[in-house]
């Protein structure tokens, strides 16, 4: 579980977050020893622009990574730990690469604005009743539209079901 900017997501294995921070070490103790977890840092006159790119406003959320990405990251992680001038060429180009990847896995359609009334009303519905219990059966009656349908378009717009947006206000 994360939480950034006071909203909690989960990280379950093959997702992802690019946060927008600075980072600092602290002490060892306290994480799990099967928790692994890897960074990329971006620095230098050309972060923001890299950030605007990618949408990146405080952090970018990818709940689900692509296999591209996924595949991507386990062969070029050890790449980066080498200091070596030449090594340091092939490092930008696959920085290019997993920018590529990232702009990939973060696309969203904009809904139609006919979805926007139906996302507006669950998220409201999920806010207002969130210690009740709720299925999806009791959102299809409030948006009008299928389960199926309903799921996808909150999921592109939230990155996650509504019955996860639920799971993450509690």
């Amino acid at each position: 579980m994360i939480e950034v900017d006071g909203e909690r997501m989960s990280l379950p294995a093959h997702s992802g977050i690019l946060i927008a921070h600075q980072y600092y070490p602290k002490n060892a103790g306290g994480v799990p020893s099967d928790w692994k977890t890897s960074f990329i840092v971006f620095s230098g006159t050309l972060a923001a622009e890299l950030g605007a790119f990618l949408g990146l406003d405080h952090y970018l959320y990818l709940p689900n990574l692509s296999n591209n990405l996924c595949y991507f990251l386990k062969a070029n992680y050890d790449k980066f730990e080498s200091d070596e001038l030449q090594e340091t060429f092939m490092q930008s180009t696959l920085i290019y690469d997993f920018l590529m990847y990232m702009k990939k896995d973060s696309y969203r359609p904009k809904p139609h604005m006919n979805d926007l009334s139906m996302l507006t009303r669950i998220r409201d519905y999920i806010q207002q009743h969130y210690d009740e219990p709720l299925t999806n059966e009791t959102l299809t009656n409030i948006s009008g539209y299928s389960t199926s349908y309903q799921n996808k378009i909150f999921r592109q717009q939230y990155g996650m079901t509504p019955l996860a947006y639920l799971a993450n206000i509690n």
